[in-house]
């Protein structure tokens, strides 16, 4: 069983997060930005260039208000993770426990300095590997992962 160490997230990297999975599921979006960046600036009109800024601008402060919105209050509580070959729990400060089964995380996410679980498509685990006690425990945590998912 692995343990975890206790760990928060927080509300500037809750953002982070959230704003690079949606443009990671939306490149589309982004080659339609950059088409009317080129159309604005080939025919030197204004109005696809300030549609784009416009557009970016609030899809930036829309992400904003949601990172710092106080109904995702639970996402920035303290916790730790217990881990085994067949559930995750979770505790969190203020006494309250979830356990997940493995067989519901639908994907994960390797980035450089944490894990991302899914468990559903707008519901994640938040793990860095600084909460991991050791590099045995990442390890370990990481091939549990891959074999379940």
């Amino acid at each position: 069983m692995i343990q975890t160490n206790k760990y928060s997230l927080s509300k500037q990297k809750y953002f982070q997060i959230i704003l690079q999975n949606y443009v990671r599921r939306r490149i589309w979006l982004l080659a339609i930005i950059l088409f009317l960046l080129v159309i604005g600036t080939i025919r030197q009109d204004i109005g696809p260039i300030l549609f784009v800024v416009f557009f970016l601008v609030f899809i930036i402060f829309y992400f904003l208000w949601y990172a710092y919105s106080k109904k995702n209050i639970l996402f920035f509580k303290e916790r730790y993770f217990e881990i085994d070959n067949d559930f995750i729990t979770g505790y969190l400060d203020d006494g309250s426990m979830d356990k997940i089964n493995l067989q519901n995380i639908v994907g994960f996410l390797k980035r450089k300095d944490f894990f991302l679980l899914w468990i559903s498509k707008g519901h994640f685990i938040y793990m860095p590997f600084s909460c991991f006690k050791s590099e045995s425990d990442l390890k370990e945590f990481e091939r549990i992962i891959q074999e379940k998912v």
